[in-house]
């Protein structure tokens, strides 16, 4: 039994590491295709991961969210973790999460909007019982990611609300 699983481990990182292989050739297409079938039976395919050409990501994304509370003039704000003053560490260990705020704020993802904003909602009310919650902003904030070689310069930064919702308790 012990050789099966360690023949059944070792086809499946052979698979894994010919799929995610970062070269191209006729060869190594040829290979792909042929493990096409097993890679979508196990679920495994991920696409291309172009860390770093021909095409780098060139935005940072993070959200805020404005809690806006009668009485108060100015909102509440939460701001979503900015990864870019994140040590190596912090960005490996929340990898997860920078994603998620990647993908929630994607022109892309209109249906979870709604559905955010209600949980973002919920949640401020669960942490703040009692508050006079009235209506909630979730603003998308795009950052351009500048060369690092360029010392001056203004930032470019998109703010767009993707929705925004009157609360009613």
């Amino acid at each position: 039994m012990r050789i099966v699983t360690n023949v059944f481990i070792a086809f499946f990182l052979a698979i894994a590491l010919t799929d995610s292989f970062p070269f191209l050739g006729k060869r190594l297409e040829t290979l792909r295709e042929a493990i096409d079938p097993v890679i979508d039976v196990f679920g495994i395919w991920q696409g291309r991961w172009n860390l770093f050409c021909p095409d780098v990501d060139k935005q940072n994304h993070h959200i805020e969210v404005q809690f806006h509370l009668k009485g108060e003039e100015a909102p509440a704000i939460w701001k979503s973790p900015d990864w870019s003053t994140m040590s190596c560490l912090a960005k490996f260990r929340h990898s997860r999460s920078i994603e998620f705020y990647d993908q929630i704020c994607s022109e892309e993802n209109p249906l979870a909007w709604k559905s955010y904003t209600r949980f973002l909602a919920n949640e401020y009310l669960k942490r703040e019982p009692g508050s006079d919650l009235f209506r909630i902003e979730v603003v998308s904030v795009v950052d351009a990611v500048r060369l690092p070689r360029l010392e001056s310069g203004e930032e470019e930064t998109a703010r767009t609300t993707i929705m925004e919702a009157e609360i009613s308790q």
